[in-house]
């Protein structure tokens, strides 16, 4: 019978990479040349830029959280993060690419209420857009509504007493932001972000079609 008959092969390699397949099989010998030429080219990370260029003029911002998690028994390590957050020191450069989104921007009225909705580490591009919104609409009258969360505390990576990016504009009227937390252990369970949302919607999300959401 095929291995990928009844999932078998695709339960051993889900979380495990060919080092894990060259242990299990010592007996298999490549030559450098042989094992590269068998390898995909390893695809782009992908990270939000979060700052705003009308606040920091030449710079650009990533929040980059290391990944490291444990799978059949060797602890893994993030290509991306790790290398960013762990093996590149101040000053190194960093070859980059931009890849543009041009439906992912500000609406164009300042009377639109604008909701945003970062759970995990997708709180990156919504920092941009609170730091650039303010800076070029000061008087922006629609309501900025903010959702960020995480599994955990420990994973609420940008929201530390230290450098809260969000606590300047704490004292807009306009501006709100609420932190969401899931008590459930697993991804596939719904998170309190849902609930977190469902419990401001009757007071703060009642603009209808009017608003904008990202």
């Amino acid at each position: 019978t095929s291995p990928t008959a009844n999932g078998e092969l695709t339960k051993f390699l889900w979380g495990r990479e060919i080092i894990d397949l060259l242990h299990a099989h010592q007996s298999v010998r490549f030559a450098p040349k042989e094992l590269v030429a068998l390898l995909k080219k390893l695809q782009p990370r992908l990270y939000s830029i979060s700052s705003s260029l009308k606040r920091h003029p030449g710079q650009v911002h990533l929040t980059v959280g290391v990944v490291r998690f444990e799978s059949a028994g060797r602890w893994r390590n993030g290509v991306a993060s790790h290398f960013l957050g762990v093996r590149s020191n101040a000053g190194d450069p960093v070859h980059v690419f931009v890849h543009q989104s041009p439906r992912f921007r500000l609406p164009a009225d300042p009377n639109t209420p604008i909701i945003m909705v970062g759970p995990g580490t997708g709180i990156a591009p919504f920092r941009a857009f609170v730091a650039g919104l303010y800076r070029r609409h000061p008087h922006w009258q629609g309501k900025v509504l903010l959702f960020h969360g995480a599994m955990s505390g420990l994973e609420l990576l940008y929201m530390n007493d230290e450098r809260d990016d969000f606590g300047e504009y704490y004292d807009r009227a306009t501006f709100q932001a609420f932190k969401a937390l899931s008590p459930r252990p697993h991804w596939a369970d719904p998170v309190a972000m849902d609930y977190a949302i469902e419990e401001r919607a009757a007071e703060d999300l009642g603009e209808g079609p009017r608003d904008d959401i990202a």
